[in-house]
């Protein structure tokens, strides 16, 4: 099964609009990264750009 990420992005805006303690402010935070992060790798990889399956894919794939 595969994993939608939309949903992951409209928790996040449904966090960041109905709630204001840090915790949920930082779930936010991260879940949108990540939503925004998934999305540009995966680009990057069906342009077959080579991204690290390590930490180093992060940078790798804003510097590209």
């Amino acid at each position: 099964m595969a994993f939608d990420r939309a949903k992951h992005l409209v928790l996040a805006e449904e966090l960041a609009v109905h709630s204001t303690d840090e915790v949920s402010l930082r779930s936010t935070t991260s879940r949108a990264y990540y939503v925004v992060f998934c999305t540009a790798r995966n680009r990057l990889l069906g342009e077959s750009e080579e991204i690290p399956k390590t930490g180093e894919a992060h940078s790798a794939v804003w510097t590209k």
